[in-house]
């Protein structure tokens, strides 16, 4: 007999992350590709960075499952989309099960293996996730023209809204903007409006490590990660009291989220307030390690009982 392989895709705004694992567990493979987000790049180009992702993989074997968490999705309309855009790669077969969703779940089930609890993603974007007896809720996570608060982005754009006022001399000119006008390589006002003209979320979420590196020296920085780390809290709040959890295992992803700075100390300080009962928890696999589960999970309950 066979065996069985799972493929499990993390599609977020700044990468790809591809895990294949085989029926017992095994990692097999990994690989990294280029964003695929469908709230940052189209639906072309997503598909077109996770067959580059998936081309990066040691081994190709047939999948028997395949479940992609991804950016953007919403809904089940962008689902059944997805995944018959997906079908059409050429590394999957008529026999694979394909599936999608939000990349909350991996993220939830990157934490203790189980969908159950709460999942914070900070990168990017940032989204909190919550299930608890088959029920769930979700906040934030729109789309970052609604602002994405809390976010990558959400700071970056901050730090540029910033960086105007110290154009046209509404605040003073520190060390803090010097490094934002380095990084844009603007100093006037009509770049800037040509800037955010044709603004990208991902090239605006990477002045994040700006704004955090500054926050502990800088009053306008740390008031940026001080109003951020508001909004994770009443993220998290919002589906701590929706599911009526009286405590719960919070699962904390992203490279924002996990980055050393006093952004995480602060919004972890915010998150305690809400309860002393919700434990801050690391993941035991990667999102994507996550993804895989999910597949085999989903290939696992798509067969027949007493077969």
């Amino acid at each position: 007999m066979e065996t069985r392989y799972y493929l499990g895709i993390d599609g977020g705004g700044t990468k790809t992350h591809a895990c294949l694992i085989d029926e017992f567990d095994n990692t097999i493979s990994e690989a990294f590709g280029p964003a695929s987000s469908i709230d940052t790049v189209s639906l072309e180009t997503s598909l077109a960075s996770i067959e580059k992702t998936y081309a990066g993989l040691n081994v190709k074997p047939a999948l028997t499952g395949l479940f992609i968490g991804l950016g953007g999705i919403a809904g089940e309309t962008d689902i059944r989309k997805y995944v018959a855009a997906v079908r059409a790669l050429p590394f999957v077969s008529p026999e694979t099960l394909v599936a999608a969703d939000n990349d909350v779940m991996n993220a939830l089930a990157s934490g203790t293996g189980t969908l159950e609890g709460m999942a914070l993603i900070i990168g990017t974007g940032a989204v909190c996730f919550g299930m608890k007896a088959g029920q769930s809720w979700r906040t934030g996570g729109y789309h970052y023209k609604e602002g994405d608060a809390g976010s990558g982005f959400d700071l970056g754009l901050q730090a540029l809204k910033h960086y105007a006022r110290v154009i046209d001399g509404r605040h003073p000119v520190t060390d803090f903007s010097l490094a934002i006008g380095s990084v844009l390589a603007i100093t006037d006002f009509a770049s800037l409006v040509q800037y955010f003209d044709k603004l990208n979320r991902t090239e605006v979420a990477k002045l994040a490590p700006i704004v955090t590196a500054f926050a502990t020296i800088d009053q306008y920085a740390y008031k940026i990660v001080a109003d951020a780390a508001d909004e994770i809290r009443l993220l998290v709040e919002t589906v701590y009291h929706k599911l009526g959890f009286a405590d719960c295992d919070l699962t904390i992803v992203g490279g924002l989220g996990n980055a050393d700075t006093s952004y995480r100390d602060l919004f972890l300080h915010n998150i305690k307030k809400i309860s002393s009962a919700i434990r801050i928890v690391k993941p035991i696999h990667s999102p994507a390690r996550a993804a895989a589960a999910i597949a085999k999970t989903k290939w696992l309950e798509s067969i027949p009982s007493g077969k």
